[in-house]
């Protein structure tokens, strides 16, 4: 059985791609395939963005959203499965994505920026 942890830096691009070539998704299970599921979420995600950031999109904000709320999702199924150790570390990590999801709503730099 191949077996890779969700940690903290689930959404490293590198390590995204990493996974998606070293493990085959047929011999993961539990967790493993959890984590390699959101990777594979991740990496496609990560050019959208990338592409929309570049062109000024309108509709960013909201594609930021979805990927903060999968890093706090990721990082809640983390906390669940290892405790207290990292608990500290991933609610500070979890409340950075919540802000940062509420500055690309509210903020009117952000919404003078992304206008096409």
């Amino acid at each position: 059985m191949a077996y890779f942890s969700c940690h903290s830096g689930i959404f490293s691009f590198t390590n995204a791609l990493h996974a998606i070539i070293t493990f085959k998704p047929a011999e993961l299970e539990g967790i493993s395939l959890v984590a390699y599921c959101i990777y594979v979420i991740y990496i496609p995600l990560t050019i959208i963005i990338i592409f929309m950031w570049g062109r000024r999109k309108l509709q960013l904000p909201h594609w930021m959203t979805v990927f903060y709320l999968i890093d706090i999702i990721s990082r809640l199924i983390y906390v669940g499965l290892y405790g207290k150790i990292v608990l500290q570390s991933e609610i500070m990590f979890m409340l950075v994505s919540l802000l940062w999801i509420v500055y690309f709503h509210r903020s009117k730099r952000v919404k003078a920026t992304f206008t096409y």
